[in-house]
């Protein structure tokens, strides 16, 4: 009797292989996503391999979400607005007749880097003053970090005239006009701070000096010799703009004073002056000697 037999060899089934066997991203708060990395796919056993992908947390994409074979899946997590914190996620490939494969993946965001940023309040300065009067009152500008971490600030002018000197958290600023002439003028006092994200900040300032103003009016003093006369009762001052043309009198100074100020006198003219000495009956000397005054 003859027996045949016949064995046939079970068929391999396919097996999922991946590398690498996880990943790791880092990103910093608010900043931009990471690079994106990827799985590298292939099939360790027999058949064919047909395998579909799908992941476990929010902030994470992959792509393709299947394939056939050899292949490679991108992994990209999203920054998005999570906060500063270690975040664990995985990406697991299925395929029928094949156990599954899941790659654990890590993804760190850090706590952006400190960033001063400098605020000036005023942003501009201004400055008035007169030709050859007083210097006008020194103005302050107030600095403040309006940003994250410590701000150190340095402080300069740009000007002979500007002075800018950093006193606490703020800069005091003085100007000198001596020596300038009536016009305006332009100065910048610039503060900068190492590692501010608006470093250097400038603050404009402007000065401007008036010509000094030539007064309309002016005054004449006149004094004389006290008359020695035992009743005498007082003057009499006598103002002309010609030489002789006096009319009354413009004031009346009592005895014992020997000076008069005639004020508010318009400039532009010569005025002439006389005096006269009067008793206590009322009788009245002749006309002293005329001095005269011009006012320009």
């Amino acid at each position: 009797m003859t027996v045949s037999l016949t064995i046939t060899a079970a068929a391999v089934p396919p097996a999922i292989g991946v590398t690498p066997g996880s990943l790791t991203f880092t990103a910093q708060q608010g900043s931009g996503n990471p690079t994106p990395q990827s799985l590298a796919v292939r099939n360790t056993g027999g058949g064919t391999l047909t395998w579909t992908v799908s992941n476990n947390a929010a902030w994470l994409s992959h792509s393709p979400t299947s394939g056939t074979g050899t292949g490679t899946v991108t992994i990209s997590p999203v920054t998005g607005s999570l906060a500063a914190g270690t975040y664990t996620g995985a990406v697991t490939l299925y395929a029928t007749g094949a156990a599954a494969v899941t790659i654990p993946i890590t993804f760190t965001i850090t706590a952006p880097a400190a960033q001063p940023t400098i605020g000036l309040s005023p942003t501009s300065l201004t400055f008035n003053a007169t030709a050859g009067g007083n210097n006008p009152s020194n103005q302050t500008i107030a600095i403040t970090n309006t940003g994250t971490g410590s701000l150190t600030w340095t402080v300069t002018d740009n000007a002979n005239w500007l002075t800018a000197t950093q006193s606490g958290n703020s800069v005091v600023t003085s100007v000198n006009i001596a020596g300038l002439a009536a016009g305006s003028y332009s100065g910048v006092i610039t503060v900068a701070a190492s590692g501010a994200t608006n470093t250097p900040r400038t603050v404009p300032v402007t000065l401007t000096i008036a010509a000094a103003t030539q007064p309309t009016t002016g005054t004449v003093t006149l004094s004389w010799v006290p008359n020695s006369e035992s009743d005498l009762a007082g003057y009499k001052v006598y103002r002309a703009t010609a030489s002789g043309g006096y009319g009354a009198p413009i004031a009346t100074v009592p005895a014992g004073t020997s000076q008069y100020v005639s004020s508010g006198l318009a400039k532009g003219f010569t005025y002439f002056f006389v005096i006269t000495a009067y008793d206590q009956a009322g009788n009245e000397s002749p006309y002293s000697s005329e001095t005269s005054k011009s006012l320009y």
